[in-house]
């Protein structure tokens, strides 16, 4: 299981955003300017649009993160969740 790496420009603030997609079910997200990061669960974040703008939304824990992206960009990123989704449902059936 390999982590998949993106690097992408946020809407609005223009800032650089690098993700972390690890097929064990987790999302990392760093965003370089602010030198913050966010985590959560592939299974809490959710996605939705608006004029081309897609919002991101993660819940960590008690706390909810959300991030403005290209729509292009985030087709992308949801791509590559439902691939390390598939691929984690894929070994659990595996080990069982």
């Amino acid at each position: 299981m390999i982590s998949t790496h993106r690097d992408y420009v946020l809407e609005g603030k223009h800032h650089h955003a690098h993700f972390e997609i690890n097929p064990a079910g987790e999302l990392a997200v760093e965003i370089v300017e602010e030198k913050t990061r966010h985590r959560c669960e592939l299974d809490q974040v959710s996605m939705s649009s608006d004029h081309g703008v897609a919002k991101l939304v993660g819940q960590q824990g008690s706390d909810d993160w959300q991030l403005e992206l290209r729509a292009n960009d985030a087709k992308e990123l949801f791509s590559l969740i439902a691939k390390a989704n598939e691929e984690y449902e894929i070994l659990m059936r595996d080990l069982c």
